[in-house]
């Protein structure tokens, strides 16, 4: 494993998720009509949604820095799976404990908790991928993955009726509008009464 070259993918994969993810932040918007932006795109605005964006780009950059630098495979994963639950959950505890405080949220409030997270992920898995430690969490980290991408599906079309799942502008939960895609019919809105 080159080092200096994973650092500097590293380094580099916080532009990338951060530019990324916020692209994505705005993709349902011009693309709802297209069923896989419900999956990878921001769907609403409440604080589960505007944070998820930026795991698609981190996984994006972490499979692009696997196959460039070519890194320990099980201490890498590991590390990028703590990198994952950092920034999420970082950003979704910021952010929801800013709007218990203060009562609403604040877009710039936001992109900087964005980018703190981001980066943080970023720092983290990248001083963790050097742990030989680490390779003994692998199972427990593809279990992590299962439980993430689970509870991403389930938290996009079915979320629960929390206030990270909120959308203070169009006063509902989940996916906003009514969408027939083919075969199938998709509405599930949680109109706030």
């Amino acid at each position: 494993m080159n080092k200096n070259l994973f650092h500097k993918l590293e380094f580099a994969g916080v532009f990338f998720t951060f530019i990324c993810g916020s692209i994505l932040q705005l993709v349902y918007r011009y693309a709802s009509d297209e069923p896989l932006s419900l999956v990878f795109a921001s769907v609403n605005g409440s604080i589960w949604e505007q944070s998820k964006v930026f795991v698609l780009p981190y996984l994006i950059w972490a499979v692009i820095t696997l196959a460039v630098s070519r890194p320990l495979f099980k201490q890498f994963f590991v590390a990028k799976m703590i990198g994952i639950y950092t920034m999420l959950s970082g950003n979704i505890l910021a952010s929801s404990l800013i709007y218990g405080i203060i009562g609403r949220r604040f877009k710039l409030i936001e992109i900087l908790i964005n980018i703190i997270f981001v980066l943080l992920a970023y720092v983290l898995s990248s001083r963790l991928a050097y742990n030989a430690k680490l390779s003994g969490w692998f199972v427990t980290s593809l279990f992590a993955l299962a439980l993430f991408v689970a509870s991403y599906l389930c938290f996009t079309y079915s979320p629960p009726s929390a206030v990270i799942f909120y959308d203070e502008n169009l006063n509902v939960y989940g996916i906003p509008i009514s969408c027939y895609y083919g075969d199938y019919f998709l509405n599930s809105v949680s109109a706030v009464s």
